[in-house]
C-alpha cells in the first residue's frame, strides 16, 4: 500500500546525495576566541563568501567551545572567511581550496571587543547572514534567496533551524507563537495570514526571540517549552507603497473562492484590510492556491472540518506608535461559516452479558457567526517598567439543526431500541475580556516584579428544541414521544491574578514569592417545557457556584557555577466553593493543604514538581438530566469533590549550532485524587444514563520527543525530523455499579523529510503511526487494539520560470475498523502559470480529490466501547484561480 510514496522518497533522497557527492571536497575548521581572556566565543557567525561576487556560499555558528567547521566547499575559487560576533570587531581571511584538498585548520580567530557596547546592530560593509546578540537571533534576509513572487513562508523555509509545516512554524525545535511586523501585532499575530500573504522581498531582517510575555506568566516552564516570537524588520522602500494581493477562483460542483488583503506600512502607523469567502472548507484566510511556490492544500483529509463548509469573513488591523512610546493596536474580525455533515457511526459496547451494537446516521447543518473586537495597548513606562493592556469583545451565535436515526441490537442481532431524533438549537453569546501584564525590573540585578491580571464576563443563551420518537423492544414493545424545549442561560464571571517577586540576596541565592488567585461566579439556569409551553419543574433547576482558589508559594533559588539551579519552595493551597440550588440542598466545599514545590535546572535539563487542586466544572453539578437524546442521557452530580493532583515534569532541550540539530524531550506525570470519571447505567431497554463520579488514585503519563537535523546552503536544503508522542492513563470506569480499572496506551512515532534542490524541485514526505490499546482488569471486558497509518507525499516541480507543477498524495489506513472501508487515498494536483513582472499575475488550475474518495473515517476507543465513524468531505472538483499581487 505504501509502495508509491516510499519509492518517491528513495528516489529524491538518492538524488540529493548525488548532488552532494558531485561537490568538490573541501573541509576547513577553526576556533573563535576573544582577545582579553582568550575564552571561546559562542554563537559567532563564520561566513564563507565567494570573493569575486560577494555571494554567500555557506555559514556556521560557533559552538560552546568556539569551534566551527565546513564541508564540501567549492574548489578552485577564492573564498573570504568572515567572522562576526555581537560586541566584537569583524575579522576576514582569504583562501583558495585546491581540488580534493582535505582538512584545513585555520587556527584561532581572535576577536577584539568593541569599546561601545550598543544593543543595536552595527552596519558593516558586509553584514553577516546570522547575528546572535543576547537572547535574539537575527537573520539577514538578503543572504537567503527566494524566487520572484515568494512570500514570508518561503523565506522562513530557507533559514537554518526553521521548520514550516501544516501545524505551524518552529525555530530550533521551539514553536513560534506570534509574528510581529516592526515590533507590532499583525492580525492578532496570526501565523497563517502573515506567512502566506507578506511578500518576502519587503523583509530586511528576521529576528527570533523568546516570548517574554509567555515567560512572565509561566516562569516554571522549561527552556524547550518557551515559545518563540518572530519579528519582521521591513525594508525602508517597502514603506512607501501599499502591499497586498487579490484572488478569485471558480470550479466544478459549484466550488468557488474569493479574497484579498491590502497592507499599508509606515514607521508609526500600520493598516491592513482583508476579506474572503469560499465553499471549499477554509474557515480562515488561508488561500494556498494563490502562492507561487505553493503546496496544494485541501485542508487535509476531508478539509479543516468534517463535512462541507461555506465560510466568509473580513477583518481590519490598525497599529499606531505615539511619541511617548505608546503602541496601540485595534483589530476587528467578522466571520461566518455554514457546515453540512452526513455521518454514519457504528458503536460496539461490551457488557458483562453480551454487547450493545448501535448503528446510526446523522445529518446536520450548523450556521455560525461572530464579531470580534480586540485591542492592545503597550507602554514602556520607563526602561525598567512595561505595561500591556488587552481588552476584547466577542459577539457570536449559531443555529444547529439535525436529524438522526439510531438502531440498537444485542450481540445476537435482536433489536433492542430504535430512535428518530430531530434537534434545533439557537445559541447567542457575548463575552467581555480584559487582560493586563505589568513587568518591572528594579535597579538591583535580578530583582523583579511581574503581575498578570485577567477578567472575563460571559453571557451565553441557548434554546434547544427536541422532537424524538423512540421504540423499545425489550422486555416488551413500548414507545415514547418527546417534544420539549430547553432554555439554558449561563452567566460566568472569572478573574485571575498572578504575581511573582524575585529578590536576590547574593549572586548565587535569591528569594522568590509567587501568588496565584482564581475567582469565579457561575450560574446555570435551566428551564424545560413540554410542548414548548408547559414548564416541567422536575427538569428545571438553577445552579450557582461562587469560588475562590489560591496558591501561595515562597522559596529560595540557588545558582551554582556548574549551571545547576535549584528552586525549592513550599505552597499553601486553598479552595473554597459555595454551591446554591433551587430544589437541591445548598452546600459548601473547602480544601486547605500545604505541599512542597521544586524546580531543578541543569544546563538543558529541567525537573519540576507541584501539587494543585481543581473544582469540578459547574456543568457537572447540574442535577437535572439532559434528556435531549432519550437513549443516551447525561446527568450531573452535585456530590462531586474537588480533584487534587500531584504533577511531575521532566524535560530536555538542546540545539547544536555546529551540527544544526535540535533535541527536545518531555515527560509529564500526574497522580489524581478524587478525579472525575464516568459512571454508566444501562437498563434492559438499552437506555444509558451517564453521570460523573469521583475515583481515587488515577494517574496519567505523557511523553514526547523530537530530533531535527538541517542541511541547508544556498542551493540545496534537506531537513530530517524524527518524533514520537506517547500517553498512558490508568483510570476507572463505573459500569452498572461495578468499578472497573482501565488502562489506555497511545503511541505515535513520526518521520518527516523535506528536500529542496535549487528551488527547482521540492519534495516533502511525512509518515506517522498511531497505536492505541485499551485494557481492563475485569475479565469480561476484552482488551482493545487498533493501529492507523498516515503518509503524506508532496512534490513541487518548477519546470520553467513561469510554470509550476505541484501534487500531494495522502493515504490513511485504519486497521481493525468494522463496517467501513478502512483505507483512504486523497490525491490533489495543480499547475500554476506566472505572468507579468515579478510574477504579479498567477493562474492556477487544480483538482481536488482526483481519486474521488468522497468520505473520511476515524475510530475511537473510549471506556467499554469502540466507535467507528464515516463522514462526507468535499469530494472531487476542478478549479481555476487567478491571483494578482501588489508589490
Amino acid at each position: 500500500m505504501f509502495r508509491t510514496p516510499i519509492l518517491f522518497s528513495l528516489i529524491f533522497f538518492l538524488l540529493f546525495l548525488s548532488q552532494v557527492k558531485a561537490q568538490k571536497s573541501g573541509r576547513i575548521t577553526g576556533i573563535v576566541q576573544e582577545s582579553a581572556q582568550h575564552t571561546p566565543v559562542q554563537h559567532a557567525t563564520v561566513s564563507v563568501i565567494n570573493s569575486s561576487d560577494s555571494v554567500l556560499v555557506s555559514y556556521r555558528l560557533t559552538d560552546a567551545r568556539g569551534r566551527f567547521s565546513f564541508n564540501n566547499l567549492p574548489a578552485g575559487k577564492q573564498l573570504t572567511i568572515q567572522v562576526n560576533a555581537w560586541q566584537y570587531s569583524m575579522l576576514k581571511k582569504q583562501l583558495t581550496l585546491e581540488d580534493n584538498q582535505q582538512d584545513i585548520d585555520l587556527g584561532i580567530f581572535t576577536l577584539e571587543q568593541k569599546v561601545n557596547r550598543l544593543d543595536t546592530f552595527t552596519v558593516s560593509s558586509i553584514r553577516p547572514p546570522v547575528l546572535v546578540r543576547k537572547d535574539t537571533i537575527e537573520f539577514n534576509a538578503e543572504y537567503f534567496r527566494t524566487l520572484p513572487g515568494a512570500v514570508l513562508e518561503d523565506l522562513l523555509k530557507k533559514l537554518p533551524g526553521v521548520q514550516v509545516s501544516s501545524s505551524g512554524v518552529s525555530v530550533n525545535g521551539k514553536k513560534v507563537s506570534r509574528i510581529l511586523v516592526d515590533g507590532k501585532v499583525f492580525f492578532g499575530s496570526d501565523l497563517t495570514i502573515a506567512g502566506k500573504n507578506l511578500p518576502s522581498d519587503i523583509i530586511e531582517a528576521i529576528q527570533v526571540m523568546d516570548d517574554r510575555e509567555f515567560a512572565i506568566s509561566n516562569p516554571d516552564v522549561r527552556e524547550g517549552e518557551t515559545p518563540q516570537v518572530i519579528n519582521l524588520k521591513l525594508k525602508k522602500g517597502s514603506k512607501t507603497r501599499p502591499l497586498g494581493r487579490f484572488y478569485g477562483g471558480a470550479g466544478t460542483e459549484g466550488r468557488y473562492e474569493i479574497g484579498g488583503i491590502l497592507n499599508y506600512f509606515r514607521d508609526t502607523i500600520q493598516a491592513s484590510l482583508l476579506g474572503y469567502g469560499n465553499n471549499i472548507n477554509r474557515t480562515g484566510f488561508n488561500p494556498d492556491e494563490a502562492r507561487l511556490i505553493s503546496k496544494f492544500e485541501s485542508g487535509g483529509l476531508g478539509g479543516n472540518d468534517a463535512g462541507v463548509q461555506t465560510s466568509a469573513g473580513a477583518g481590519v488591523n490598525l497599529n499606531k506608535t505615539f511619541r511617548n512610546g505608546l503602541i496601540a493596536n485595534l483589530q476587528y474580525f467578522y466571520g461566518k461559516a455554514d457546515n453540512r455533515l452526513d455521518q454514519l457511526m457504528n458503536r460496539n459496547q461490551v457488557l458483562e452479558e453480551g454487547a450493545l451494537i448501535s448503528r446510526s446516521d446523522l445529518a446536520y447543518t450548523d450556521r455560525k457567526y461572530n464579531h470580534r473586537v480586540n485591542g492592545r495597548l503597550e507602554y514602556n513606562i520607563d526602561k525598567t517598567t512595561k505595561l500591556i493592556v488587552q481588552p476584547s469583545v466577542l459577539f457570536s451565535g449559531s443555529r444547529y439543526q439535525s436529524a438522526s436515526h439510531l438502531l440498537t441490537s444485542d450481540q445476537a442481532g435482536t433489536d433492542i431500541n430504535r430512535s428518530d431524533n430531530s434537534q434545533d438549537q439557537k445559541t447567542d453569546n457575548i463575552t467581555y475580556n480584559v487582560g493586563a501584564l505589568l513587568s518591572h525590573d528594579f535597579k538591583k540585578k535580578g530583582h523583579s516584579l511581574n503581575v498578570t491580571l485577567e477578567v472575563n464576563d460571559v453571557d451565553n443563551r441557548n434554546n434547544h428544541l427536541t422532537a424524538a420518537y423512540n421504540q423499545f423492544f425489550q422486555p416488551e414493545d413500548s414507545t415514547s414521544i418527546l417534544n420539549q424545549k430547553r432554555h439554558t442561560g449561563v452567566e460566568t464571571l472569572n478573574g485571575y491574578l498572578y504575581a511573582s517577586y524575585n529578590n536576590p540576596l547574593t549572586e548565587k541565592i535569591a528569594l522568590y514569592a509567587i501568588l496565584n488567585i482564581s475567582y469565579w461566579d457561575k450560574t446555570n439556569n435551566l428551564s424545560t417545557y413540554w410542548g414548548n409551553t408547559i414548564k416541567d419543574p422536575s427538569l428545571s433547576e438553577k445552579v450557582n457556584q461562587l469560588g475562590i482558589g489560591t496558591i501561595s508559594t515562597i522559596g529560595i533559588e540557588y545558582k551554582l557555577k556548574n549551571g545547576l539551579l535549584l528552586r525549592p519552595g513550599i505552597s499553601m493551597n486553598t479552595l473554597y466553593m459555595r454551591n446554591r440550588f433551587i430544589t437541591y440542598p445548598d452546600f459548601n466545599r473547602q480544601l486547605n493543604f500545604l505541599s512542597p514545590a521544586l524546580i531543578v535546572r541543569y544546563k538543558s535539563v529541567g525537573l519540576n514538581y507541584s501539587r494543585t487542586a481543581q473544582a469540578p466544572d459547574m456543568s457537572y453539578l447540574q442535577p437535572v438530566p439532559d434528556n435531549t437524546d432519550p437513549v443516551y442521557i447525561n446527568k450531573g452530580n452535585p456530590e462531586l469533590l474537588p480533584t487534587r493532583t500531584d504533577n511531575l515534569g521532566l524535560g530536555f532541550y538542546s540545539y547544536d549550532t555546529r551540527r544544526k540539530m535540535n533535541y527536545n524531550f518531555t515527560l509529564r506525570g500526574s497522580l489524581r485524587h478524587n478525579s472525575v470519571v464516568s459512571s454508566r447505567n444501562i437498563d434492559s431497554n438499552g437506555i444509558q444514563v451517564n453521570m460523573p463520579v469521583n475515583a481515587d488514585r488515577t494517574y496519567l503519563f505523557y511523553s514526547s520527543g523530537t530530533i531535527g537535523k538541517d542541511f541547508k546552503n544556498t542551493d540545496r536544503q534537506i531537513g530530517i525530523n524524527l518524533g514520537y508522542s506517547a500517553q498512558y492513563e490508568r483510570s476507572e470506569l463505573v459500569l452498572n455499579q461495578q468499578h472497573i480499572k482501565t488502562r489506555q496506551l497511545t503511541v505515535g512515532p513520526t518521520v518527516g523529510l523535506q528536500l529542496n534542490l535549487h528551488d527547482k524541485i521540492e519534495f516533502n514526505q511525512r509518515y506517522s503511526l498511531n497505536i492505541n490499546t485499551s485494557g481492563y482488569d475485569d475479565g469480561y471486558l476484552p482488551d482493545q487494539h487498533f493501529t492507523s497509518h498516515l503518509t503524506a507525499t508532496e512534490l513541487i516541480i518548477r519546470f520553467t520560470r513561469h510554470f509550476v507543477f505541484d501534487t500531494k498524495y495522502d493515504m490513511i489506513m485504519n486497521q481493525q475498523m468494522t463496517g467501513f472501508n478502512s483505507n483512504i487515498r486523497l490525491w490533489n494536483m495543480g499547475a500554476t502559470f506566472l505572468f507579468m513582472k515579478k510574477d504579479r499575475l498567477q493562474l492556477k488550475l487544480s483538482v481536488n480529490d482526483l481519486l474521488k474518495s468522497n468520505v473520511n473515517r476515524y475510530r475511537v476507543i473510549e471506556q467499554n466501547y469502540t466507535l467507528d465513524a464515516q463522514y462526507n468531505n468535499l469530494g472531487r472538483f476542478f478549479m481555476a484561480t487567478l491571483n494578482y499581487r501588489i508589490f
